[in-house]
């Protein structure tokens, strides 16, 4: 299994050009990686990369990103 997510925040009235790649997906071990990469539209990506024991928890993390960002 291997999930992907593509997400973009533009505003140009309040200057606002983010995108956010999220990648989760299988490891050799049978952990699960998930991949973020986010930056402004246009320049170099911070990336960010964590191993998961169980599915659920990368699940519950892109959980927490996705409401963080929501709220900002």
């Amino acid at each position: 299994m291997h999930a992907e997510f593509f997400l973009k925040a533009q505003n140009e009235d309040v200057g606002i050009f983010r995108y956010y790649h999220i990648v989760v997906m299988p490891t050799l071990f049978k952990d699960w990686s998930l991949l973020i990469a986010n930056g402004r539209i246009g320049q170099k990506a911070r990336q960010k990369s964590l191993l998961f024991t169980d599915l659920n928890l990368p699940i519950k993390k892109i959980k927490q990103i996705l409401n963080k960002r929501l709220k900002a």
